[in-house]
């Protein structure tokens, strides 16, 4: 396992926020239906050297109807841009232990269940930055005569675009599990017959997911995704049909 080498990055980022209130109606000039009335808006604007520019707003209003009774609802955009350690750190070798879900069911290895997989782990320069727009809505009830006891039913939605995350070990292999079986699915449907289906384990034309390298196939493979092959029901079970492919 490697060390974790040393990393000298920088950026700059220049940031502002301003927020502005109205209180259209308070206790001193309430009305019937109306005890507070009240509106928020802000704004935020980020400028960073490295992932350009960003302005944000964010908008709320808070009405009460009445000295117990409150609703809210409010309108966020946000920006969140990869920080240096997503970006700039170099690449480690780790070793993480994990299911190979493609061979498992097929061999019944040891070897293919939880075991040691060399991972390679690094910072990914062309991360776009994270994006997201959120609203909610909702009530407060005040709890008569039991101070500071109140029942809250809010309603919230968020959509987020480009999110910034890690995939770990096993979502990796579920990835190339995926990609193996939709590439056999599409070889079996053009007539290919199972035992001639060449996925390129071992090779750079491999067609599992891009980041996962395998051995190549061995004579024990064969025998072995052959007995599970011929155990399946028909050919017509695309899906459940394997060609081999070996450890990665």
């Amino acid at each position: 396992m490697s060390p974790n080498a040393d990393v000298s990055a920088s950026q700059t980022i220049y940031s502002a926020y301003a927020e502005v209130a109205f209180p259209f109606v308070t206790k001193e000039n309430r009305l019937p239906l109306v005890e507070v009335l009240e509106l928020s808006i802000a704004g935020r604007y980020e400028q960073f050297s490295i992932h350009g520019e960003s302005t944000k707003p964010k908008a709320s209003l808070v009405w009460k109807p009445a000295t117990w009774l409150k609703f809210r609802t409010s309108y966020n955009e946000s920006f969140r841009a990869p920080n240096l350690a997503q970006t700039d750190t170099t690449p480690l070798l780790r070793v993480s232990y994990s299911d190979d879900p493609y061979r498992s069911d097929v061999t019944g290895a040891l070897s293919d269940f939880n075991s040691p997989r060399r991972t390679f782990r690094q910072g990914n320069s062309l991360l776009d930055p994270e994006t997201a727009e959120s609203w909610v809505t909702g009530f407060v009830v005040d709890v008569p005569q039991v101070s500071g006891l109140a029942l809250t039913l809010d309603y919230w939605e968020m959509k987020q675009n480009s999110a910034i995350s890690s995939i770990c070990v096993s979502d990796t292999l579920a990835l190339d599990e995926l990609f193996l079986d939709l590439e056999t699915k599409d070889a079996l449907a053009a007539g290919t017959p199972i035992d001639q289906i060449d996925l390129g384990s071992g090779t750079s034309a491999y067609d599992g997911y891009g980041r996962v390298t395998r051995k190549p196939i061995t004579d024990q493979d064969r025998a072995d995704f052959a007995s599970y092959n011929a155990a399946q029901p028909s050919d017509d079970a695309c899906s459940s049909r394997r060609t081999g492919q070996s450890r990665q």
